[in-house]
């Protein structure tokens, strides 16, 4: 039987889940980044997965973006051989930024900057003076990233509070000198800290002494001036006890 065309238009073919997702996006909030960057990473004429994927390589793989992606690529090596044993997370770092490890830090950092890169390098796709402004991306993904590690290290320094050494926590420990000679004005020792993290440290001998390569020495106080140690024999804090 023949229906009427209103009864045809009725229940109209569903639109791709694609489809309805960008467009919904574009009538809900046209002017957001978030449309734009859906609209860019399709790639017509492809499945909604691999098109996806497909402009998100290729987005990843542009200007600046490609410099944040490489590192990204490096920071997520690191922590999976970290994961796997390869890295000692406790022995192996290098040092502290802003209270925390500075391959926390390091990592949160490239992550902001590698997706504040992506999102300006989707933005700017077609756009005239592209490479110019490139290096306007880059400029604002490297501030943004510094801004948004510092928001996100600012509350983890409460969890690595008292994890950073200090020369202070040098102070009272054994040291063995490392120089051909100690005086007033001149040495050097490996100290070990309680926590099991050693250092060189810079060592002067108040008076005379006999010190050499291999002599075991008390760091007794610290010069903040300075910034040595005083030492003393350790035969003579033994004698004094």
């Amino acid at each position: 039987m023949f229906e009427p065309p209103c009864r045809l238009l009725e229940h109209p073919p569903a639109a791709p889940p694609r489809d309805r997702f960008v467009s919904e996006l574009r009538l809900r909030h046209p002017s957001s980044p978030v449309y734009s960057l859906a609209t860019a990473l399709r790639s017509p004429g492809l499945p909604w997965g691999m098109e996806t994927m497909s402009g998100f390589v290729a987005a990843a793989l542009g200007f600046p973006a490609v410099l944040f992606s490489f590192l990204l690529v490096l920071v997520v090596g690191y922590w999976v051989l970290a994961l796997v044993g390869v890295f000692d997370l406790e022995d192996g770092e290098i040092g502290f930024f802003g209270g925390v490890p500075l391959s926390i830090s390091l990592s949160l950092f490239v992550a902001f900057s590698w997706f504040l890169s992506l999102a300006g390098t989707v933005l700017i796709d077609g756009a005239p003076l592209r490479v110019l402004l490139g290096f306007g991306v880059l400029l604002a993904a490297l501030v943004g990233g510094a801004v948004g590690t510092r928001l996100i290290i600012v509350p983890l320094r409460r969890v690595f509070a008292g994890a950073e050494p200090t020369r202070q926590d040098f102070v009272g420990r054994v040291a063995v000198v490392r120089t051909s000679s100690v005086s007033e004005d001149f040495g050097q020792a490996e100290a070990t800290a309680a926590d099991g993290s050693s250092a060189i440290v810079q060592i002067r001998l108040a008076g005379g002494g006999n010190l050499g390569v291999g002599s075991r020495v008390v760091l007794y106080d610290y010069d903040f001036a300075g910034e040595f140690f005083w030492v003393s024999p350790l035969e003579l804090e033994a004698e004094k006890d």
